[in-house]
């Protein structure tokens, strides 16, 4: 009465999202076998006796299932539809009462009454001596009626040679609580109390179930159970994890099974059981290949002459042991006899328990000869009809190999070099020397130096009497380069600046000057920079092997020198003051010595001094770009200059002696008419009224006193007789021009009465003697004219005439 007021409560529930598992009804019971079958079996006769939606195909998207593809099983519906809740799809309630009857194995499995069963047969033969499957169990009936009467059930029933079980055809059901050999699984047996949404007691109820006494709250079934409360992919809130179903067969025998499912005690709330496509299998003999050899690819192999190998035959008993009679076939392009010894064609298992491995030696001969790899390939064939069920190939190589991936190389120190190559399991390695080989015994190790400097290490393969194999690495460990910061510099424009990398520890490092003008060289440590421009300037130190890197990056600013201007020197005369100045592009100044200037920080300034002094004034430049410009500054001792000549009043062509004294150096101006300008005493000869300035100065010409005297210049007169008595007694005899100096005659001549010239000559020194041509002339009456010039600047000349006596 309680679960059918729960059907009326649950059956207006809509039930229209299916979750991520596909099912598709499938009631055709050879597809449904067939997809079942795997490795080994092979099976026959299959029938349904189910409803025709109560079975499917299912794949899974994604699920909690644990399975991904398979057939189902249920008392209800297999796949949901909007109007049929089946076994995929969100947790909700199921269902479906089928005009099914039972099954009276399963009743008899139960011990209850069973409706709508739904049941696969079929026939199989194995090729082994085991049978097995993989499923999942499934119900409506959790949570509510687990450890109640109401407990579906299911069954995997094996018939055939070796099996006694209770049920039809002496059949044993196979479908059992992992751990034992009796108990079978269903909703009451594999559970976990207390779980939320899964169970609703926290009761243990094994001993309701015949053959699970060995359950208990100790040693219970919660492992394989999956609460599956709120479910989105499985309509069932409760089901097993993948279980295995296994059974002893005897080879190639006819066994049949018979997969069946019902509801017990009533038509109402559906169970599933969901069985793993390709898993229904048998075993097969292994084979195993001990050679303690084998490549990357996982190919087992031998040495030419050094080599044993053992291959293992080895068989699963499971149940009663059978003889067993493995044939082998033998190929591969390695000849029996010449390469390796003959093998045997088979060998043979007794029925003997025990009997489960046997072994057989290989080994490879040497026979000196350089050739590509040879091998042997082994077939085994067991079970039915020959049928190959495994097979092995062995490889022979003339010598033992391997690959050092790692070429010679160079690390920073610090760094670690990873040994990569390719290996094959079973040889033995050794690095030698073992400084810094994290593992000397395995070629996939590292190596880590620990001080620079090269080294050479070799690496040894090994394997039993092999020959050996070496190779060889070489290790190049460079310092890492340790730069000091260089500080940001300044330097006046074209000043030169010593650089230098101070880098440790010392090494032959590469260094590379990064500047955009300015270095005498950019590959060297200490190169000279000279002030160009303002830059930063990058200095990159690399080891010459591994490229370990080191850098700087500073800042060089170049300033220009301040420039400006000085007055020349100069001469003081007996400690007078003398102003001072300059100009200078920045604006300050520092005068030196400063102890008798006015001002030592001024553009301006005024010195006081009684010597000769030597002023220097630094312009000033913020960044130390300072200029320097110096003054002489001469202050010289006293004199007294004293003219001794007055003025004066000469005639023309005279002279005068010019005397002045008492000064260190003397010089006389204007400079004309004078015998030396530059002297004391010069004589002047003036031929004009002239005033002579006469200098005195101390030496260099400083400290100037003047004086000055005036000479007038007057012309000389000419003196003309106006008589003369030309009789030979010596006296006036002769009528000429008289002068004083200077005085030229560009003319002179003397006319008679009748005004016929007599006498002519242009020299003052000449004059007339009373005759013409010879002959005396009578006394008389005579006229004269005559032009005379003066040595003047303004070139003078005088015209005289007049009359003269001539007496007898």
């Amino acid at each position: 009465m309680i679960k059918r007021i729960i059907l009326t409560f649950l059956i207006f529930c809509p039930f229209w999202t299916f979750g991520q598992i596909n099912v598709t009804n499938n009631s055709v019971a050879n597809d449904l076998a067939q997809r079942l079958v795997g490795f080994g079996v092979t099976v026959s006769n299959a029938t349904l006796n189910c409803d025709p939606i109560a079975t499917g195909d299912f794949d899974v998207v994604s699920s909690n299932l644990g399975l991904d593809s398979g057939i189902v099983l249920t008392s209800g519906t297999a796949a949901s539809t909007p109007v049929a809740v089946g076994v995929n799809g969100p947790t909700n309630f199921a269902s479906t009462s089928h005009t099914t009857p039972g099954d009276a194995d399963l009743t008899l499995l139960c011990n209850k009454p069973t409706f709508d069963a739904c049941i696969l047969d079929f026939d199989f033969v194995t090729i082994g001596d085991t049978v097995k499957f993989n499923y999942v169990f499934g119900s409506q009936e959790y949570p509510g009626f687990t450890c109640t009467n109401f407990n579906d059930v299911f069954g995997f029933f094996i018939s055939g040679p070796g099996i006694a079980g209770p049920y039809t055809n002496a059949a044993e059901n196979i479908a059992l609580v992992p751990g034992s050999t009796t108990c079978p699984v269903g909703v009451s047996t594999i559970y976990c109390p207390n779980s939320p949404g899964c169970c609703n007691t926290p009761n243990f109820c094994f001993n309701l179930t015949p053959g699970c006494g060995a359950f208990s709250a100790a040693n219970n079934t919660c492992a394989y159970f999956v609460c599956n409360a709120g479910g989105t992919t499985v309509n069932y809130e409760g089901f097993t994890t993948v279980l295995e179903a296994v059974s002893a067969v005897v080879p190639c025998s006819t066994y049949h099974f018979k997969l069946a499912i019902a509801d017990a005690q009533d038509r109402v709330l559906d169970s599933g059981v969901f069985i793993e496509s390709g898993s229904f299998t048998s075993n097969v003999v292994d084979l195993k290949i001990e050679t303690g050899l084998t490549s990357v690819g996982g190919t087992p192999y031998i040495i030419e002459g050094c080599d044993t190998a053992r291959l293992s035959i080895k068989r699963k008993i499971l149940g009663t042991p059978f003889a067993d009679t493995v044939n082998f076939i033998i190929a591969g392009n390695a000849t029996p006899g010449v390469d390796y010894p003959t093998l045997p064609g088979q060998i043979t298992f007794t029925a003997n328990a025990n009997d489960t491995v046997q072994s057989l030696d290989l080994f490879a001969f040497n026979d000196g000869i350089t050739e590509m790899n040879e091998f042997i390939k082994i077939y085994v064939q067991s079970g039915c009809s020959g049928f190959i069920t495994d097979s092995i190939v062995i490889e022979i190589r003339d010598s033992l190999s391997y690959q050092l991936f790692n070429s010679d190389t160079s690390i920073c120190l610090g760094d670690t070099v990873f040994i990569n190559g390719q290996i094959d399991s079973g040889i033995d390695f050794s690095w030698s020397p073992i400084t810094h080989v994290n593992d000397p015994t395995d070629l996939l190790t590292y190596i880590y130096p620990t001080t620079f400097g090269d080294i050479n290490y070799t690496l040894v393969g090994t394997y039993k009497t092999c020959a050996p194999v070496t190779k060889n690495l070489r290790i190049k460990t460079d310092p890492i380069p340790s730069l000091l910061p260089l500080p940001d510099r300044e330097v006046c424009g074209g000043d030169t600046l010593q650089l230098f990398a101070n880098v440790s520890p010392p090494f032959g490092y590469i260094v590379d000057w990064q500047a955009t003008s300015g270095l005498s060289n950019t590959s060297i440590y200490n190169p000279i920079f000279t002030g160009t421009a303002t830059q930063d300037i990058v200095v990159n130190i690399t080891s010459p092997n591994a490229a370990c890197f080191a850098t700087d990056t500073f800042h060089i600013d170049v300033w220009p020198y301040a420039t400006g201007t000085i007055r020349d020197d100069t001469v003081v005369c007996n400690g007078d003051p003398v102003p001072l100045w300059a100009t200078s592009s920045t604006g300050k100044y520092l005068w030196t010595p400063g102890g008798s200037l006015l001002c030592d920080t001024c553009a301006n300034t005024t010195a006081f001094i009684t010597g000769d002094e030597t002023y220097e004034v630094i312009l000033i430049e913020p960044h130390g770009c300072n200029d320097t410009l110096s003054v002489r500054v001469e202050s010289h001792p006293p004199f007294n200059l004293v003219l001794h000549n007055n003025d004066t009043t000469i005639y023309l062509g005279d002279e005068v002696k010019m005397k002045a004294t008492g000064a260190p150096f003397i010089f006389w101006t204007p400079t004309n008419y004078l015998s030396y300008s530059q002297s004391g005493d010069p004589t002047a000869k003036p031929l004009e009224d002239i005033m002579y300035y006469v200098t005195g100065v101390s030496l260099y010409h400083g400290c100037p006193q003047i004086d000055s005297v005036k000479i007038d210049v007057i012309l000389q007169d000419v003196f003309v007789p106006n008589a003369f008595s030309p009789n030979g007694d010596g006296l006036n005899d002769i009528f000429r021009v008289v002068a004083r100096k200077l005085i030229n005659v560009q003319e002179f001549r003397i006319f008679n009465r009748w005004g016929q010239e007599v006498f002519s000559t242009n020299n003052i020194n000449q004059g007339w003697d009373g005759t013409f041509k010879g002959e005396l002339q009578d006394a008389g009456t005579y006229y004269y004219m005559m032009r005379v010039s003066y040595p003047t600047r303004d070139g003078r000349t005088d015209f005289l005439k007049g009359n003269i006596h001539l007496l007898r």
